[in-house]
Order: C-alpha cells, then structure tokens, then sequence
C-alpha cells in the first residue's frame, strides 16, 4: 500500500510538470485504491481462517480428551 502512495504522489507530481494528465492519475488512484481493498480483504479471510483453525482444532481436542483417542472402547 506505501508502494503505491509513492506511485500517487509521482504521478500528481508529473501533472503539475505537465506530463500526465487526470485521467491517467484518476487511474492510477483507482488502482492502488482496488488494491488497498483486496489487500483489507485477503488479511480479513486470513484472520477468519484462522479463527476457525483455532476452534475446530479446540474442538477436536475437547472430543479427544471427552471420548478419549478412541482406542479404549467398552
């Protein structure tokens, strides 16, 4: 994301030298923009996923230590 600030602030800078124009820099704002999003969005489905590997791994312990590792059975 830092990455493409940089790429921003350049290409504002290379308009007001009068070699780019706005729609070349509303581009490129919309893409780091897309970017930023996917980035939010792929550490959200990291996080989730992790949750989930936390609880069915809880989960899978708490039956192990309930029934036991199922090699004892009656």
């Amino acid at each position: 994301a830092a990455r493409y600030r940089q790429v921003l602030e350049i290409a504002r800078g290379a308009k007001l030298l009068g070699e780019r124009n706005v729609m070349d820099i509303a581009e490129t704002e919309k893409e780091a923009l897309s970017i930023e999003r996917d980035l939010r969005v792929a550490e959200n489905t990291m996080t989730a996923m992790e949750k989930r590997l936390f609880i069915e791994s809880d989960y899978r312990n708490f039956m192990r230590d309930y029934y036991g590792n199922g090699s004892d059975i009656h």
